[in-house]
């Protein structure tokens, strides 16, 4: 969204160029996306996702249900912070963990660049690594449950104990035989999850 809204139209170049195998990874194609983003319009921006964005049905009570029965809920997303977080503020949502998302730097220029803040496990094909937080909570011994939907979510599908996907995740799964659960919203994921809690969720 904004991109579209704030980017030259060319941006979409790139994801057609990765589609046609012109940009090898998904970190190359996602970084050169978000460089065109202008710096001067930090604040423009902030304020069209907070007037923009709503969140998937059922998310306020997914993060109450997590919270309620002590489990580990985190965000991993291929974005940037710039918003996201501003978003989960207005939301009452800024103690959730949000990781291996993007810093946008805002200072190198005419536009913004892309950067990778310490403590991120970078993945050389699709940028902040999603499956290091599930090999996280996996070395702890949990079984993880995974909800996804993009192309960025296709690598951490394959090790998610529970997979929930939609949109184009679940296209790739269909393609390659990766067991999930297809999901709209997150009362759906609910209803899957609540009675499984007496089968050591």
């Amino acid at each position: 969204r904004l991109l579209d809204a704030f980017a030259p139209p060319r941006w979409r170049r790139e994801h057609e160029l990765w589609k046609a195998g012109a940009i090898s990874t998904f970190r190359e194609m996602n970084e050169r996306e978000f460089a065109y983003l202008p710096a001067a319009k930090r604040e423009e921006m902030v304020r069209y996702a907070l007037e923009t964005v709503q969140l998937r049905t059922g998310a306020e009570e997914f993060v109450a249900f997590c919270r309620t029965e002590g489990i580990p809920l985190e965000i991993v997303s291929g974005g940037l912070d710039f918003y996201i977080l501003p978003i989960l503020k207005k939301y009452g949502m800024e103690r959730l963990p949000v990781l291996s998302m993007k810093h946008a730097d805002f200072t190198q220029g005419g536009n913004i660049v892309p950067a990778y803040p310490e403590g991120i496990v970078v993945c050389e094909t699709t940028g902040a690594c999603k499956c290091a937080r599930l090999w996280h909570y996996q070395g702890k011994g949990y079984r993880t449950v995974y909800l996804g939907d993009g192309s960025s979510d296709r690598c951490v599908a394959k090790q998610a104990d529970m997979l929930f996907a939609r949109r184009a995740l679940a296209l790739y799964c269909q393609e390659e035989g990766i067991p999930f659960t297809p999901f709209e919203t997150f009362h759906e994921a609910l209803a899957v999850l609540k009675p499984m809690l007496g089968k050591r969720l």
